[in-house]
């Protein structure tokens, strides 16, 4: 089977995770400490960081973080891009002012949008290594700036919960050197393997 059906099939699969009533309950049952850990840094990046202009959130999920970028003067762009047709139609219904919905498979496909800020919350565990290092290189060539991303990561990929990817760390800090950002990483602990992480990645000057 070559590569973009292996991905499509990954792909249509976790889309399955993200329909319907689930989508309706997915904030609800995420509200938890990571989640609040994601939360904050993210709106007090927005918040410190006046040289952010413009901002990409993929996946868009449920559109976590229209509100306070509505309430960024200096931000004058917002795209939210995703796959689920579920998750557009309930990120739409908040009503942001600055947000615009996109459908895009930025594995497979090209996006002509950039921004200051990329946020990438949630996916990169989604899929193995490979297919999440090429995540991050499609999404880091629309950053002009920052891109902030989470990852449970290990010495070693495995896999936990039968779902849930668990990175291997320096291939990813190679990858984001690589393309010529550096980075910082933010550690949040739970009970989980791997060490669930932040990682603010800033582009070299």
């Amino acid at each position: 089977m070559e590569y973009k059906k292996i991905v499509e099939k990954i792909i249509y699969k976790i889309l399955s995770w993200y329909k319907g009533k689930k989508v309706l309950t997915y904030e609800k049952d995420r509200n938890n400490k990571k989640w609040q850990f994601e939360q904050l840094f993210v709106e007090n990046f927005l918040r410190k960081n006046l040289d952010v202009t413009s901002v990409i959130d993929v996946p868009i999920g449920t559109n976590r973080f229209g509100k306070i970028i509505d309430q960024c003067p200096n931000i004058q762009s917002f795209i939210g891009i995703d796959l689920s047709d579920d998750m557009l139609n309930f990120a739409k219904l908040k009503n942001d002012k600055k947000l615009v919905l996109k459908k895009k498979d930025i594995i497979n496909e090209k996006c002509e949008d950039r921004a200051d800020l990329i946020i990438i919350l949630r996916m990169l565990n989604l899929f193995e290594t490979k297919i999440s290092l090429k995540i991050i290189e499609n999404l880091l060539s629309l950053s002009k700036k920052y891109c902030i991303a989470t990852l449970r990561h290990d010495q070693k990929h495995y896999v936990i919960e039968n779902k849930i990817h668990v990175q291997p760390i320096e291939e990813f800090k190679e990858k984001i050197i690589s393309l010529g950002y550096n980075y910082k990483i933010y550690n949040f602990e739970d009970n989980r393997k791997g060490t669930f992480s932040i990682l603010l990645i800033e582009k070299n000057k």
